[in-house]
């Protein structure tokens, strides 16, 4: 950190600590020159000391990032929200060593409630204080939830929901089944197998997909009545009580968290 300077060394300062804040936030290059640069920055932190002196130059520029990508949420800047999201998924998965499935889900919540609630905030350049804690907040709740429900999601899964998913499926899956070996009389046996067996290993990997977290909770229902029920993005949104575009973003994190699962799967 900056040791505090004296009256001829502050701009010097400043600018340091605007490097280092950007560094720090994971703000740096030209990916994110749309949201922020260190000459905005620095000038933003220069203005806080002219009006506030007696403050650390760290002080000054992070409360300035603050102030900043507090606007850009305001308008709705998706580089803002981009940011938000990796900058909460790098501390589920670095700082709370998760794995990247789990990380992706909770940044996913902490973004939605930091944006849920970003008229509660009082003072822009705490935002990242704010923000920081709401991500402390949902972590504890998913440790919280981790214990309660350890025994039934790791050890002995819910047969009940199994079941119920198992027969939503497999009503669809029968009567294609059922035409493989009329509509290609000429097939090949194996090819028939196959595609059975890939069937039944798919069964098996929704099932398989992790339900511990808000979002993560709907994603069996998304892809199964998504794709398998053919119910439309509208009938889901129903169906949940949520929005459209809350359903349309579950469902493309679902098939990402249902590929993920796939993969671990060694065939």
């Amino acid at each position: 950190m900056i040791d505090e300077p004296g009256s001829e060394g502050v701009i010097p300062a400043i600018e340091e600590a605007s490097r280092q804040v950007l560094e720090h936030l994971g703000l740096t290059g030209e990916d994110w020159a749309g949201l922020i640069t260190q000459g905005q920055l620095a000038f933003a932190a220069g203005s806080k000391e002219t009006t506030l002196p007696g403050q650390r130059p760290w002080d000054y520029a992070y409360g300035a990032a603050s102030e900043i990508i507090y606007a850009g949420c305001q308008e709705r800047d998706q580089l803002a929200y981009h940011w938000l999201r990796g900058y909460f998924f790098g501390i589920f998965k670095n700082h709370h060593k998760l794995d990247e499935i789990s990380a992706e889900d909770l940044a996913g919540d902490v973004v939605e409630i930091v944006l849920k609630k970003l008229g509660q905030v009082r003072f822009p350049t705490a935002f990242l204080v704010w923000a920081t804690q709401v991500c402390q907040n949902v972590f504890k709740d998913y440790l919280s939830k981790k214990g309660r429900l350890k025994t039934v999601i790791l050890s002995k899964p819910d047969r009940a929901e199994q079941a119920q998913t198992l027969e939503k499926v497999q009503a669809v899956l029968r009567v294609t089944e059922m035409e493989i070996p009329d509509t290609s009389p000429g097939a090949n046996p194996e090819t028939v197998a196959l595609d059975h067996e890939l069937r039944a290993q798919l069964l098996n990997i929704i099932q398989g997909m992790r339900s511990n977290t808000r979002n993560s909770q709907l994603y069996k229902r998304i892809i199964v009545g998504f794709y398998l029920e053919e119910k439309t993005i509208e009938e889901l949104a129903d169906l949940l009580d949520l929005t459209p575009l809350k359903v349309t973003k579950l469902k493309s994190q679902a098939l990402l968290n249902l590929r993920k699962t796939w993969l671990k799967y060694p065939e």
